[in-house]
């Protein structure tokens, strides 16, 4: 399964699970963060924001306009999980959202997550016609 088809059914369940504002941001950060690993190969799980922020300043995979996007909704988490900044129900609709724009804006960005690239280069070496010599 590739990192953006992950990352979409994560999304789903935690619409549908809708749990409370600091593990939704919790989780709703997570999700961001390991698509961002599998589809880009950004390190971004184990970084902190500003960490990642900054090696993704100079990684040309992403547009300026996702990068902002981006930047922003980490903040934003980053309030909630860490300063117990208490969004309202349309900020965590709005972060939501922006999460949801991102994946499905950069669903075919990046190479596909190393699961299926492996598949992928697989099935392409077995269609390489061998040359005799």
């Amino acid at each position: 399964m590739s990192a953006y088809e992950v990352a979409r059914r994560a999304l789903q369940l935690l619409r549908e699970e809708n749990p409370g504002i600091e593990e939704f941001y919790t989780r709703l950060s997570d999700i961001v963060r390991h698509y961002l690993e599998g589809q880009l190969g950004l390190h971004a799980p184990e970084r902190t924001t500003e960490e990642f922020l900054y090696e993704m300043s100079h990684d040309h995979a992403l547009s300026v306009e996702h990068k902002e996007l981006l930047g922003a909704f980490l903040a934003e988490s980053d309030l909630v999980k860490f300063a117990r900044f208490q969004p309202g129900d349309d900020d965590k609709q709005r972060a939501f959202a922006a999460a949801e724009k991102f994946v499905e804006e950069t669903g075919e960005v990046g190479p596909p997550s190393r699961l299926s690239l492996d598949s992928e280069q697989q099935q392409a070496t077995s269609r390489i016609p061998v040359q005799p010599s």
